[in-house]
């Protein structure tokens, strides 16, 4: 519904929001008692909030290739969106160790909502005729 009927970069913003406060919601399980409703709760959280945000990128992608290339564009652009986050990774437990669990989730989610800022220049790009 919200890849449907709201405007593209609406859509896009608040897959970046959702996909912060996915994050931050295992800030916020760090620092409650230890209790499996939290878990599930934060689990289910970051579940639909990373699915609101994969599923408005999924459509920006399909828009973004040219219908003739759009099989091998898809490919090339979901790769290489997808290939950053898990360079990143490797070295995700030293940043861990170095500023805790919840400051990594917190960073994490703040670096969720970099992206928004470039959505005004992102909706603007148009595919050559």
């Amino acid at each position: 519904w919200l890849a449907a009927r709201w405007a593209q970069a609406g859509a896009l913003a608040a897959g970046g929001l959702a996909s912060a406060i996915a994050n931050w919601a295992f800030v916020w399980l760090w620092h409650v008692p230890v209790s499996t409703g939290a878990l599930y709760a934060a689990a289910g959280i970051d579940q639909f909030g990373h699915a609101v945000a994969a599923t408005v990128f999924v459509v920006f992608l399909s828009t973004a290739t040219n219908p003739r290339f759009g099989g091998a564009q898809y490919a090339f652009l979901s790769g290489l969106a997808l290939m950053v986050p898990r360079l990143v990774s490797g070295g995700a437990g030293g940043v861990v160790k170095a500023i805790g669990y919840d400051g990594f989730f917190l960073i994490s989610g703040a670096l969720s909502l970099a992206p928004v800022l470039l959505l005004p220049f992102v909706t603007r790009l148009r595919p050559r005729a």
